[in-house]
């Protein structure tokens, strides 16, 4: 990863729109404030005094003008202008977003890919190689690792083989039930087919394949029971391979096998087909031609498909929970799963889908000096520590603070650090030793931030590692009584039943909004009601409208006014949709992407997180998750 990228510096440094910052400008500057985050893109917002409108009458905020700062490591950080808004006061804000990032936002054409073909992230990454001005790095160390996959219509994991390692890894467990031929597996035949799904789905072969694999293994040498039986002039092993293939020792080992049997073989099943990812038959014919074989592997299809669900791979099927069902056996009710930037048809920016698809996993999809970032936070945390803080650690500023609920573990860190000594970027690992058990331990830097680039002292939070999810389950078909609910509260009630809490929290804002309700009436603060939108003579005010939003959402009272909103919940430097943006007069619904929807003296409609943290509101969260 990049250095942190935070040192101080002056003004006349700053290159904006491919010039020194204008000496009119500079002068009328009262703040330059970086940060650095792993919830999106970084940003820059300069404030400047502009009463008498020289600097919004100079033309650069009528072009997506550029913004160089100068960075520790000698690499310039890119910027561009996202949004600008001025007070009564004729303070002007100006919010820049990593360059890269605002590239990726103009990229809105509908386009998925089946799940089953690629991983969420090669999802993401054609995504990102769609913008052409410039090579935008991808990084996700599990790019083509599948995940696990949730149940249709399930929430909780209930048995031993859906509770282990829940969030990423595959394989059998003890408890699955594995047959060959329609016989109880051995254990000898159980370790052979776990070692060759393993190695398929570390070399990313999509569940089509994989099927293949214990289709062949099966036929071949009974999933490995006949592995030391040679046929005809010198095929032996698992795959029934030759030495033209693999050594003899290394045709009995799953892992070997598995990989000359897919990639490194002479007909390999790359080679025949092109890919291990797609289909371009049946898996009879398909391998007959790798095999060079007269065939005999169909019979055990069905069998394969319930191993390889046993495994973990897939939607839900027709041979059971998480069942890989071919074209002619798939469930009437169940669709394949796909990635998609843009759901039903309509437009939606590369940022907000990868969120989007981050948000879903409980991974990461965030900017980091140029480069794009996609993983879960166990995979960044298995980085060594870029740096170790202790109490007489040369550099610290302030004493780690937290806050957090008596028996609860301490989940964020935050403190200040001399920003020229600071080498760890968001992303990274920091080790905290010294402060106790509650601190002490691996963290993850979370946010680094600073009020002015001329500060010599930058704000760093640190977070603690949250869990991955499982994969989301199959699509389900929406029959006509199934299908989306119209606007109105009616709407807002609908998509309670759809969803994670915050899903639900945004469906219900998004179906409130004045253009598709018909909602134009002003908001009256004080207005106590559990309906979004109430009928005349009713009305709701910002927090009203927001609280109905949250207990239609089946989510926890956030308070009945703003003070009550301030007073409960918890600050967040990491906000994600479905949090609220909250001051002592007004809030606003985060749902992603620097949107917001409130409810003020114009009716329900979008909003921008900038333009509402100038006027100084802050994040605050006030669910579990």
């Amino acid at each position: 990863m990049p250095a942190a990228g935070l040192a101080p510096f002056e003004l006349s440094e700053i290159v904006l729109d491919g010039r020194a910052l204008d000496l009119a400008i500079t002068g009328r500057v009262t703040s330059v404030a970086p940060k650095r985050t792993i919830s999106g893109a970084s940003t820059v917002v300069v404030t400047v005094a502009d009463r008498d409108g020289v600097v919004q009458r100079s033309g650069i905020l009528d072009r997506a003008a550029d913004l160089k700062l100068p960075a520790d490591d000698g690499t310039p950080l890119w910027f561009r202008l996202a949004s600008d808004a001025t007070d009564e006061e004729g303070l002007l804000t100006l919010t820049f977003e990593s360059r890269v990032w605002a590239r990726l936002a103009e990229k809105t054409r509908p386009r998925s890919m089946r799940r089953e073909d690629v991983t969420a992230a090669e999802f993401l990454l054609a995504l990102v190689r769609e913008v052409k001005a410039e090579r935008i790095p991808f990084i996700c160390r599990r790019l083509h690792v599948r995940q696990r996959v949730a149940e249709v219509n399930s929430t909780e994991a209930t048995s031993p083989s859906q509770r282990r390692d829940r969030g990423r890894d595959r394989g059998l467990a003890d408890d699955a039930r594995v047959t060959v031929k329609g016989k109880a597996a051995t254990s000898q035949q159980r370790r052979v087919i776990a070692g060759c799904l393993e190695e398929a789905n570390r070399l990313g072969a999509s569940p089509f394949v994989m099927v293949a694999v214990v289709m062949c293994i099966t036929q071949e040498s009974g999933a490995g029971a006949l592995a030391n039986v040679t046929t005809g002039n010198d095929d032996v092993g698992i795959y029934q391979q030759g030495r033209n293939w693999i050594s003899v020792k290394g045709s009995k080992d799953p892992e070997a096998s598995t990989k000359a049997f897919l990639v490194t073989g002479p007909t390999s099943w790359q080679k025949v087909h092109g890919s291990i990812k797609t289909r371009s038959g049946d898996r009879e014919s398909m391998l007959k031609r790798v095999q060079g074989s007269v065939g005999g592997y169909a019979p055990w299809e069905a069998e394969a498909k319930r191993i390889v669900a046993a495994f973990g791979v897939g939607p839900r099927g027709a041979d059971g929970p998480g069942g890989i069902p071919s074209d002619g056996d798939r469930e009437p009710d169940v669709e394949d799963y796909r990635f998609r930037r843009g759901q039903g048809g309509e437009r939606e920016s590369t940022t907000a889908c990868g969120l989007r698809l981050a948000e879903e996993r409980n991974w990461r999809f965030f900017e980091s000096g140029g480069a794009i970032y996609f993983d879960s936070d166990e995979t960044l945390m298995r980085s060594r520590p870029r740096m170790t803080v202790t109490p007489t650690t040369v550099g610290l500023v302030s004493l780690p603070s937290h806050s957090r609920d008596v028996g609860h573990k301490v989940q964020q860190i935050t403190f200040k650090y001399r920003a020229i000594g600071w080498g760890a970027p968001p992303g990274s690992v920091v080790l905290l030793e010294g402060w106790g058990a509650a601190k002490d331990g691996r963290w993850l830097v979370e946010e680094i931030s600073k009020d002015d680039v001329r500060s010599l002292t930058a704000t760093v939070t640190l977070t603690r590692a949250q869990r991955a999810k499982l994969e989301p389950p199959a699509e389900q078909k929406q029959s006509a009584a199934s299908g989306p609910q119209g606007g109105g509260s009616q709407g807002a009630r609908g998509a309670r039943s759809r969803g994670s809490q915050r899903d639900r929290i945004v469906a219900a804002a998004k179906a409130t909004l004045t253009s598709k309700t018909g909602f134009s009436r002003y908001s009256l603060t004080g207005a106590l009601t559990s309906d979004p939108t109430p009928r005349a003579p009713a009305r709701t005010d910002c927090s009203q409208w927001i609280r109905a939003i949250y207990l239609q959402a089946g989510a926890p009272d956030p308070g009945t006014y703003t003070g009550a909103m301030l007073g409960r919940g918890r600050a967040t430097s990491s906000p994600r949709p479905g949090d609220i943006l909250v001051g002592t007069s007004h809030c606003e619904l985060f749902i992603g992407d620097g949107k917001t929807i409130g409810h003020g003296s114009a009716p329900i409609d979008y909003s921008t997180v900038a333009y509402w943290r100038a006027r100084g509101l802050t994040f605050r969260t006030y669910l579990d998750d």
